[in-house]
């Protein structure tokens, strides 16, 4: 569940983005996609850049693999290992994808 659509019209997203990240990286044996969800929640949050901390916290819980609770738990959790300052960028990504789950899943 992504929230945009990848061009593939370069070979960066076709073959690197597409084909090796999101699928060859997620389909891996040994982590649950939930697991691999939560790590790469942190990691673009450490990133600290606004689109992909939007994109996969979204997709994280309009995929149901992680739930609002332990969204919310993870950014406890972050804030702890990673200081305050970079868990408000993350705490506001939450919010805001958080309240647009929510609509889409009221209007159906």
């Amino acid at each position: 569940c992504m929230p945009f659509t990848p061009l593939r019209d370069n070979p960066y997203s076709g073959a690197g983005i597409l084909n090796f990240v999101f699928g060859e990286m997620w389909l891996r044996p040994g982590l649950g996609m939930k697991e691999r969800r939560l790590i790469t929640v942190m990691c673009v949050a450490v990133q600290d850049v606004p689109l992909p901390i939007s994109s996969h916290v979204y997709a994280a819980l309009k995929s149901r693999d992680i739930s609002f609770e332990e969204m919310d738990e993870l950014a406890v959790h972050f804030a702890a290992h990673y200081g305050q300052p970079k868990a408000a960028h993350l705490d506001q990504a939450i919010a805001e994808q958080k309240q647009r789950v929510a609509q889409e899943l009221r209007s159906g």
